[in-house]
């Protein structure tokens, strides 16, 4: 078993980035976002680094996308 220390990043999925940004900056210490156009990917995100872990709102601009296929099958959240 090994002892988890420490976590890099922890990703959201939304479909509207805008809306999913003032949501979380609304929670104290979340924010400020860094968005973030990844084309190759499919996605726009939006980061916020909190403590010492990414928090990161991803929102597919493409259906046929790794992360707008997960979003069609599963729905928005972590």
């Amino acid at each position: 078993m090994t002892d988890i220390r420490s976590i890099h990043h922890v990703n959201f999925i939304f479909r509207d980035l805008e809306k999913a940004i003032e949501r979380f900056e609304s929670v104290p210490g979340i924010g400020p976002f860094r968005i973030e156009e990844l084309p190759e990917r499919g996605v726009r995100t939006a980061r916020a680094l909190v403590g010492g872990t990414w928090f990161v709102i991803v929102s597919p601009t493409r259906a046929d996308s790794a992360p707008g296929q997960y979003l069609e099958e599963h729905g928005e959240g972590f």
